[in-house]
């Protein structure tokens, strides 16, 4: 029901708006974490061919509950 804090294993689903802004985004994108230098955080941003590391798909694309974009994802590897 809620992610872990930690760490996140193969399967785990959950809905966030922490992705990179001014992408469109549809059901079955896979996206990777990027760290931004700057600000020390990181996104999520759309995965570009073959992949190591953790990948999530896109389940869902639809609005949070305060009017931002948001993403339900699962993590597929």
């Amino acid at each position: 029901i809620a992610p872990r804090l930690f760490k996140t294993n193969i399967g785990d689903i959950y809905t966030t708006n922490m992705v990179k802004t001014g992408v469109e985004y549809a059901e079955g994108d896979l996206l990777k974490p990027v760290k931004n230098e700057d600000t020390h955080t990181s996104v999520l941003e759309k995965a570009s061919g073959d992949e190591t590391g953790m990948l999530w798909q896109v389940g869902k694309v639809y609005t949070m509950p305060d009017g931002q974009p948001g993403l339900k994802i699962q993590r597929v590897q």
